[in-house]
């Protein structure tokens, strides 16, 4: 196997990873940047496995058939570039973390009241015990 073919098949892999990004429930991302992560997913999917397989041999095209493809697969490499441009530069392409208040888990606060209740009171000292 030469280096594009495992070029090409580690590209296809990558794109499936990447895809995956925006479903981890540790993070926070735009409605429309998991949709860019979706489609660079397909296409780079695609790409890999279309590059793996005229590098293998598995496809064989004549002269103007090449050509064309070539010019497609070069516009599909052009898109994905630039849907990984627009998350780089709208800061979506690493996410946004959850805080601890948004995971439901916020370590040592006391229980806040709900509207129409009193706030809870503070501890009493023990009966025998001198005031200050």
């Amino acid at each position: 196997m030469d280096f594009h073919a495992l070029a090409d098949a580690i590209t296809a892999v990558a794109c499936a990873v990447l895809g995956c990004h925006p479903f981890d429930k540790r993070l926070i991302f735009a409605g429309w940047a998991k949709l860019v992560y979706g489609l660079i997913a397909i296409i780079g999917i695609a790409l890999g496995i279309i590059g793996f397989t005229r590098d293998v041999g598995w496809i064989a095209l004549g002269g103007e058939a090449t050509r064309r493809l070539d010019l497609q697969l070069y516009l599909a490499r052009g898109i994905v570039l630039g849907l990984l441009f627009s998350l780089i530069l709208s800061r979506q392409l690493l996410g946004t973390k959850k805080t601890d208040q948004m995971l439901g888990k916020v370590p040592n606060q006391p229980p806040e009241a709900t509207p129409g209740q009193r706030p809870p009171a503070a501890p009493s000292p023990p009966s025998g015990a001198p005031q200050l």
